[in-house]
């Protein structure tokens, strides 16, 4: 019989923060340098907030991945991330097959809407 042992790279460990990523950077990295960055919901084009927050992300290299709730707000984002960055998405605009199955009434925007329908990533 084999005895086995807990294979260290395969853990997962998930740490939320609260706030703007440029302005909490210092206090994440102190734990440790994070593999992704994860952002639900963010609404990037409807934020000017975002745009320090994703010059910092590109600066450090780190794979991020994004969802919204439609997917012309993506499309938005990706203009944003383009404008700030130079480069387009390294993950392109497409379905979130772990979206919300509920629409999110959204009377103004009259488009199909679901929390983390769509993803995609820089």
């Amino acid at each position: 019989m084999l005895g086995t042992q807990a294979d260290s790279s395969s853990a997962v460990t998930s740490q939320l923060w609260r706030g703007f990523y440029h302005d909490r950077y210092r206090d994440i990295v102190q734990d440790s340098f994070p593999n992704m960055i994860i952002a639900p919901n963010a609404g990037i084009a409807a934020y000017s907030s975002w745009l320090p927050s994703i010059e910092l992300m590109e600066k450090i290299k780190v794979p991020v991945i994004f969802t919204d709730y439609c997917e012309e707000a993506c499309h938005l984002a990706a203009s944003c991330i383009n404008t700030v960055t130079g480069r387009s998405l390294t993950l392109p605009v497409q379905l979130n097959p772990f979206r919300q199955p509920m629409v999110v009434e959204h009377g103004v925007l009259l488009l199909p809407c679901y929390s983390n329908c769509f993803l995609f990533g820089m």
